[in-house]
C-alpha cells in the first residue's frame, strides 16, 4: 500500500498479514484432531533502524541497530511469557477479539 507520501506503508502491510496469519491458524487449529491448540503471538513494532553490514574485514555480519529494534526485542521477550490462551487483536485504537 502506497502513503500519500509516495512511501510504502509497512506497518499497515505488517498488520494485514499479521491478521492473515492469525486467521490462518485458527483455521488450523479448528480443523486438528481434538488436543493442544497451536498458540501463537505477533507482536510489531515500526520506527527508524540502521540495518546493514558491519565489521571489518575479518569479521562482517548484517545486523540491525536501534531503539526501534531494541523494543522490538523487549516485546518480543514479554510474549514469550506471557502467551495466553485467548488472542486480542489491536489495530490503532481499534480492539476486536479473535
Amino acid at each position: 500500500m502506497m502513503h500519500a507520501s509516495g512511501l510504502f506503508r509497512f506497518d499497515v502491510r505488517a498488520l494485514a498479514c499479521a491478521s492473515d496469519l492469525l486467521d490462518s491458524m485458527e483455521e488450523w487449529n479448528s480443523k486438528r484432531a481434538l488436543g493442544a491448540r497451536l498458540k501463537v503471538a505477533i507482536d510489531i513494532h515500526t520506527g527508524p533502524c540502521f540495518c546493514g553490514v558491519v565489521g571489518d574485514e575479518t569479521r562482517q555480519e548484517f545486523t540491525v541497530l536501534g531503539s526501534t529494534v531494541n523494543i522490538a526485542a523487549r516485546l518480543e521477550e514479554t510474549t514469550k511469557r506471557r502467551v495466553s490462551t485467548k488472542c486480542t487483536r489491536v489495530f490503532g485504537n481499534e480492539r476486536c477479539a479473535a
